[in-house]
């Protein structure tokens, strides 16, 4: 994407995927003024953009992760990050326009039905699905 200096786009090139059964997302954007970026916040389920898909294909192939992208005011990639529950076969919802950013840091929310790390492991009950909600800060400086 490219944008002029009145904030109007000039270009925007399509690089997200979808299929007859799976899409990938942007669910929210922001424009973080004390580091000088663009970001956007996704939910991604195309191979393409789950930069450690063969790990975990067999567990969370479906699963939706997020992944965090920032560019340049031009439009220039900067960089990005792929947040994922690893093999946990857990999807993470994001909240739409749930992206904000405080002093260099990003913050957003989300949900999913269950989720895994070092110390916790909550699972998903099929006879009483209940969503669990999380808030992740991220500083990317």
């Amino acid at each position: 994407m490219k944008m002029s200096s009145k904030g109007k786009i000039e270009f925007l090139d399509v690089w997200l995927y979808s299929t007859e059964t799976t899409a990938d997302y942007c669910r929210a954007t922001t424009y973080d003024n004390e580091n000088d970026v663009v970001v956007y916040l996704m939910e991604v389920v195309s191979e393409q953009l789950r930069p450690h898909f063969k790990s975990v294909e067999k567990y969370s192939e479906l699963n939706y992760d997020a992944l965090i992208v920032v560019m340049e005011p031009s439009g220039r990639y900067k960089y990005a990050l792929n947040i994922n529950y690893d093999q946990a076969s857990v999807s993470i919802s994001i909240g739409p326009h749930s992206l904000f950013s405080q002093n260099g840091n990003l913050f957003f929310g989300t949900s999913s039905y269950g989720f895994k790390t070092k110390h916790q492991n909550v699972t998903y009950d099929i006879e009483d699905p209940k969503t669990d909600s999380h808030l992740f800060k991220f500083n990317h400086k």
